[in-house]
């Protein structure tokens, strides 16, 4: 067989870097993150979002005000140790720029110029990584103005949309954890 009629194979290509995935990465300095105050003919209220996943200390950023989701002491003291035992979460909240009414409403950031965001989805996460004492954790964040109405829709919308548990399924499930004290402590918490 000629060179020519050898089947070519593709070298494999190369491992993706995952060292920007690790929970190793370190902190962004959030006066470096860069989000747009207004583009001209640009309705915030019902753009498509534009998103980026970052890792921040949990410590910088804004919880909500009002929420309409509570935790009770005992559930929030679980995902605190599941945090502390995981070393992370393990699912990412969701933020956006504090600001923006309109055009003369800036986005806001601090006395050092760190852009000042506001955890939408996973207030409570949040505060169990910061009570479980982690340094950084990873965030979905919204690099464009959100108005507060649509800020408020969303912290709604992902609370409002939830699966059902299959009660046959979580037996299964439970029953394949050998361990009984690590089916405790992980019951009840996402």
């Amino acid at each position: 067989m000629a060179d020519s009629d050898t089947p070519q194979t593709a070298a494999p290509s190369s491992p993706p870097d995952v060292s920007m995935l690790s929970s190793d990465t370190p902190p962004i300095d959030l006066a470096r993150l860069q989000v747009p105050d207004a583009e001209p003919g640009v309705d915030w209220l019902f753009a498509p979002l534009r998103t980026v996943v970052i890792r921040v200390d949990p410590r910088r950023l804004v919880l909500l005000e009002v929420n309409a989701r509570y935790m009770r002491h005992e559930t929030f003291q679980r995902l605190a140790a599941n945090v502390r035992t995981d070393g992370d979460l393990t699912q990412i909240p969701f933020a956006a720029p504090l600001g923006y009414e309109g055009p003369d409403d800036p986005i806001r950031r601090d006395e050092e110029g760190r852009l000042l965001l506001e955890v939408l989805s996973g207030n409570h996460r949040t505060e169990g990584a910061i009570a479980a004492n982690t340094s950084a954790i990873w965030l979905q964040v919204a690099l464009q103005p959100i108005p507060k109405k649509r800020r408020i829709a969303i912290q709604l919308s992902h609370n409002a949309i939830a699966g059902e548990d299959d009660p046959a399924v979580l037996k299964q499930l439970y029953a394949a954890i050998d361990d009984v004290d690590f089916q405790t402590d992980r019951k009840s918490v996402v």
